[in-house]
């Protein structure tokens, strides 16, 4: 019969939340942004927390009077978790989305419209600079519209 192991699948997520996070983190993956502006940030310590579920039972033997050391470690990461979703560090951000998020927020819904009526946005964060000569186009649309 078929020998199902649950701890190497909660692993395997556990690895996969942890690739997730450093993809988005290193700015490859970029599709995400304009879906789940925050969540993805909190994608790495989560991925840690499975993966140290993983090693309960083992801790639990190992450590004996030091197992709340184990417990202590488990509830940071879901603090972490939890904080890097909703208010993630500067130092987890690819460049490209702390360039985004620096234009005032008008201008981050026009952009956001844009990217939902199907305009190829990758070439606008190619640089700090792109992302300005974004702005300043929509900025120019958004006052012509208002005329």
């Amino acid at each position: 019969m078929f020998d199902f192991d649950q701890t190497q699948v909660i692993r395997l997520l556990g690895f996969g939340f942890i690739a997730a996070g450093l993809v988005a983190r290193f700015g490859t993956w970029k599709k995400w942004f304009w879906k789940m502006r925050k969540g993805v940030y909190g994608y790495i310590p989560l991925g840690l927390l499975f993966i140290l579920f993983t090693y309960n039972t083992l801790a639990e033997e190992r450590l004996g009077s030091y197992y709340f050391l184990f417990l202590a470690a488990f509830v940071i990461l879901g603090i972490c978790v939890v904080w890097f979703s909703q208010r993630p560090p500067a130092i987890l951000k690819p460049p490209w989305v702390r360039w985004l998020e620096a234009c005032p927020s008008r201008i981050l819904k026009l952009m956001e419209q844009q990217v939902e009526d199907g305009e190829d946005w990758a070439p606008h964060v190619a640089s700090q600079d792109a992302v300005k000569a974004w702005a300043r186009s929509l900025k120019g649309k958004q006052t012509r519209n208002k005329k």
